[in-house]
């Protein structure tokens, strides 16, 4: 009998104290796990803004903070990346403008915009006009010796027929 009761006791307390067991124990093992495969979840398709809220001190707590610290540096290297792209179509896009500097077209001008490339596309429009202007200077120049040149033809010309003229005297 005495083993009999001690059993029942056991069975009694046993059915007692597992829902404690469960609310108290495993319910914050639960709840946490849960936490955890909704953020892996919600990261599977795509959404890098998803984090583990509130994780506890224990161990699921510590791979929710570590899940947490790891979307944290996913994003920014997300965001490099789309910048660095960004970065890389706006110098194509510059590129792309000024190609025809090469073929020997100084009409072009690149479009100045407000990220990093418009300072170049702004000092290259620059160097551009300035150029012009040089290349001006030097057809202005080349026009006035052509000039000179013509004069001085014209004049060894007269001077030419002047000595004939003389020599023939």
């Amino acid at each position: 009998k005495t083993y009999l009761g001690l059993a029942i006791a056991l069975v009694l307390g046993f059915l007692i104290i597992a829902p404690f067991m469960r609310w108290f124990v495993y319910g914050p093992i639960i709840n946490e796990a849960t936490a955890l495969i909704r953020v892996c979840d919600a990261v599977g398709v795509g959404d890098l803004s998803s984090r583990v809220a509130n994780p506890s001190a224990s161990e699921l707590g510590m791979i929710g903070r570590s899940l947490n610290a790891m979307l944290d540096t996913t994003v920014t290297l997300v965001q490099s990346r789309e910048e660095r792209d960004l970065m890389q179509k706006s110098v194509m896009k510059l590129l792309d403008e000024i190609s025809g500097v090469a073929e020997g077209d100084l009409t072009v001008e690149a479009e100045v915009t407000a990220d990093m490339t418009g300072a170049l596309a702004d000092s290259f429009n620059f160097m551009i006009a300035e150029l012009r202007g040089l290349i001006g200077q030097v057809q202005g120049t080349t026009r006035r010796v052509s000039s000179s040149l013509t004069e001085l033809r014209s004049f060894t010309a007269t001077l030419a027929n002047g000595s004939e003229s003389q020599a023939a005297q």
